[in-house]
């Protein structure tokens, strides 16, 4: 079965250049196109400036680690997010999912197994249909995305809660349904 992921963005989120530079090619040869973040506030503000289809994210970064920037993440986002830790110890992989992690990844790691574990939480994440994403435009100001709960307002990510996004979402089919 030959897919193509070509159209889709992933943001990899390390603060080791040699470990990005090897995830890039690796996605890269397989048709991603991919963003780099080198610390947690490059990562939350990509996520605002590229809108990834999947972020792979380092856990050990100065800073804000992987945990408080997938934290970040959630607060206003579903993008799906494949942690990448040398950290192997089963509290830490719990941890990560029970913060919303799809997956998890232990350094080191096989690039074709990386790529593979990509090209499944997309395939999972995007559903059968294989739809990049269910966008609305409002109007040229506004976007609304009902896979990722995500609402654009002038190019940018809104940050609010889950619930005033689902109200947004429910406000939008009402209206299409008049």
């Amino acid at each position: 079965m030959s897919e193509d992921f070509g159209r889709r963005r992933i943001l990899v989120v390390d603060d080791e250049e040699r470990m990005v530079r090897f995830i890039r090619m690796n996605l890269e040869h397989d048709g991603f196109q991919v963003s780099e973040a080198f610390n947690g506030k490059q990562a939350i503000q990509k996520l605002r400036d590229v809108t990834p289809d999947l972020i792979l994210l380092d856990v050990m970064m100065p800073d804000l680690d992987g945990f408080e920037v997938l934290e970040t993440i959630r607060e206003g986002s579903n993008v799906p997010v494949i942690m990448l830790t040398a950290k192997g110890e089963e509290d830490d992989r719990v941890r990560g999912l029970e913060l919303g992690a799809d997956d998890y990844i232990t350094k080191p790691f096989s690039p074709r197994e990386m790529v593979s574990r990509v090209k499944a939480v997309i395939r999972r994440t995007e559903g059968a249909g294989g739809s990049m994403h269910d966008i609305i435009e409002v109007d040229e100001r506004l976007k609304i995305d009902f896979d990722r709960r995500e609402v654009w307002l002038e190019g940018k990510l809104v940050n609010c809660a889950r619930r005033n996004i689902a109200c947004c979402i429910t406000w939008c089919k009402m209206q299409a349904g008049s």
